[in-house]
C-alpha cells in the first residue's frame, strides 16, 4: 500500500512539468481599427486562423477571435498571434438584439483576407463598403422567415 502512495505522487509531481502549463510565451499582441467603408464597424468580430508559422517549425497558434467595438479591437499578450499567415474573417454586426441573436444581423457578407503577421503591435483592417447595401429586415420579416425553416 505504500509503495501505491509513493507512486501516486510521484505522478502528481510529473504532472507539474508538464510543458504548456500557464500557457505560451510567444505569442504577441496585436490591436489596431476596422472600418466598412470609410466608418469605423461599430458591431462585430474579426479572428485569426493560422495557416502557417515563419519560425523554427512551431507549431501553429490557434484560432483566436475577439469582439469588435467601435471600430477598434485588440488581442493582448494571452491570446495574441505567432508570426506567420492567417487567414482573417471579419463580421460586421447591426449591434442591437433580433430574437435569438443579441447582437442583430450581419450588415455585410463575411469578409476574408490572407494577413501576414510579422510582430507589428498595430494593424488596421479595412472591409470595403458594398456596391449594393444588404436589405434592412423588419423583425416581422425575420420571424416570418424563421418560422418557415423551423
Amino acid at each position: 500500500m505504500k509503495q501505491y502512495h509513493i507512486f501516486l505522487v510521484a505522478i502528481c509531481l510529473g504532472f507539474c512539468f508538464v510543458p504548456g502549463c500557464g500557457g505560451r510565451k510567444d505569442l504577441s499582441p496585436l490591436h489596431g481599427t476596422v472600418t466598412f467603408g470609410d466608418q469605423p464597424l461599430e458591431c462585430g468580430s474579426i479572428t485569426f486562423v493560422c495557416v502557417d508559422t515563419a519560425e523554427n517549425g512551431q507549431a501553429p497558434a490557434p484560432p483566436t477571435a475577439v469582439g469588435v467595438k467601435d471600430g477598434k479591437y485588440a488581442l493582448d499578450k494571452k491570446y495574441g498571434l505567432l508570426k506567420g499567415k492567417y487567414r482573417v474573417a471579419v463580421n460586421g454586426l447591426e449591434g442591437k438584439p433580433r430574437g435569438d441573436l443579441p447582437l442583430g444581423l450581419n450588415i455585410f457578407p463575411e469578409h476574408r483576407e490572407l494577413f501576414d503577421y510579422t510582430g507589428q503591435e498595430t494593424y488596421d483592417f479595412k472591409v470595403p463598403a458594398l456596391k449594393k447595401p444588404m436589405p434592412k429586415l423588419s423583425d416581422a420579416q425575420i420571424d416570418a422567415a424563421s418560422s418557415k425553416v423551423d
